[in-house]
């Protein structure tokens, strides 16, 4: 099993830690792929998994430890998001993904219907006025 940890930032404002794990035999080498990438979906790409689909997502909340809350800027006594993800190529797991998300600084919309099928990845957004989406640069991120 192989594990990347980032830190995903908004306007220089850190929003996201992500945990992803990878079965190693179904994706050898991506953490070398990943050098350079600016998401996990680049990395894939580059050992020929081109096309995969999210399998399940689940949101749920909760404090942060004292590690998170200091990686995210923020108070151990605001809520965090955490959302756990499944996605499968050719209906084989290729990535399990744990994102811990600054609730304060996170918005979520579901449409309905906008949504044709569950393959479809659920995604969060900056609310107004605290983590505006940079037109310059979307997100910026590093390994932690």
């Amino acid at each position: 099993m192989l594990r990347i940890d980032t830190l995903s930032y908004q306007d220089e404002i850190p929003i996201v830690i992500a945990h992803s794990y990878f079965p190693a035999k179904r994706t050898p080498g991506p953490l070398d792929k990943f050098s350079g990438a600016n998401s996990i979906s680049t990395a894939l790409r580059r050992i020929g998994i081109d096309d995969y689909s999210r399998q399940w997502v689940t949101i749920s909340a909760r404090l942060p430890s004292a590690q998170e809350a200091r990686l995210l800027g923020m108070s151990t006594s605001a809520p965090v998001f955490v959302k756990e993800s499944l996605d499968c190529s050719g209906g084989i797991p290729i990535k399990f993904g744990e994102n811990v998300l600054c609730a304060p600084r996170i918005s979520f919309r579901f449409d309905f219907k906008e949504i044709s099928s569950a393959e479809q990845p659920l995604t969060g957004k900056p609310r107004s006025g605290k983590a505006q989406a940079s037109k310059s640069k979307s997100s910026a991120f590093e390994i932690i």
